[in-house]
């Protein structure tokens, strides 16, 4: 009798159909697994598979070519221990860089290099891919980015005047002089009508401030969109490439564990292509594809700096 797949798979394509079973594997129509679907395997045939539901539910046969295996599903990774086997002991005259990287390396090193080694990638460049979107900040809480300009495309735009009370960004009126020529320029928020306009990037508490000043304007999900969370600084938008149903759910997800975040980062690289560039420290093609064309030279000259310390860091640590 064959082993019983416990294994966790999600519906990565919009149009998973299912099908009738073997030989012909017939197109059940209209029927489609919606979107994110978490389902167990009972057998497979000729690259399809027939599924059930986390609930035992049986629901037919669809392509594999449907389904993913994030990495925060796998056992071996959401069970891997957190903290390195190796020692990081910092010294009092080292830079603060390296110093945040010490402390990066002790919460986070061990399920790092798991995922490093396994995916043939430095564990220098993910220390240094942490410190650089994570901005070096740490702590109980998560650490966020609220992302104006985001805000207004994905709401604002209807309702301008609403958004133009609390919200501003660069390009849009009043922010287009000389530093404000690009819309990830000059945000500010206000958290009240006639108070004065304050820019809040760099300030955890003011970020807070902004993205819940956002939920209660256009609701969680909007907000929760156009924000930056974790260490990868992943946008919510982006949640279904990180295997979650909502932004809410992967912020949810983030807040309870920095494991998630570490999982979702590689979960995100992968669905966006990204190993190669960072196989080969291809600084710039990466902070392309992760971060946008804006700011790609800025962030890629940041990466590799920080990759430097990483790399002198991790050598004088001892087993």
């Amino acid at each position: 009798m064959p082993r019983r797949d416990y294994t966790v798979y999600a519906v990565t394509d919009p149009e998973a159909r299912l099908r009738q079973g073997p030989p012909a594997f017939r197109w059940l129509a209209p029927r489609i697994i919606p979107l994110h679907t978490r389902l167990r395997l009972l057998s497979r045939q000729a690259g399809f598979a027939q599924a059930q539901d986390l609930a035992g539910n049986l629901l037919g046969w669809t392509a594999l070519a449907n389904l993913t295996v994030f990495f925060k599903d796998q056992p071996r990774y959401s069970a891997a221990p957190m903290a390195p086997a190796r020692q990081a002991a910092s010294q009092a005259a080292w830079p603060g860089r390296r110093q945040g990287l010490v402390s990066i390396y002790k919460r986070l090193g061990g399920v790092l290099e798991l995922l490093a080694e396994e995916l043939d990638l430095e564990p220098a460049a993910l220390l240094a891919l942490w410190q650089v979107e994570g901005g070096g900040l740490q702590g109980r809480e998560l650490v966020i980015r609220f992302e104006n300009h985001l805000f207004w495309r994905g709401w604002g735009g209807d309702h301008a005047q609403v958004f133009d009370c609390f919200f501003q960004f660069g390009t849009r009126p009043p922010l287009t002089g000389p530093g404000c020529g690009r819309a990830w320029q000059c945000h500010r928020f206000r958290s009240q009508a006639g108070a004065a306009f304050r820019r809040f990037h760099g300030d955890q508490a003011l970020e807070r401030q902004a993205l819940t000043l956002a939920s209660n304007l256009a609701g969680e999900e909007a907000a929760l969109s156009c924000a930056s969370l974790g260490g990868p600084q992943i946008l919510g938008r982006n949640h279904g490439l990180l295997g979650y149903a909502s932004p809410t759910a992967m912020h949810a997800a983030f807040a309870h564990d920095q494991r998630a975040q570490v999982l979702g980062f590689f979960d995100f690289c992968r669905q966006r292509g990204l190993f190669p560039s960072l196989r080969k420290l291809d600084w710039l093609s990466f902070a392309r594809g992760y971060n946008g064309t804006g700011q790609a030279p800025s962030y890629a000259r940041k990466m590799e700096a920080a990759w430097r310390e990483a790399q002198g860091l991790l050598g004088l640590i001892v087993i």
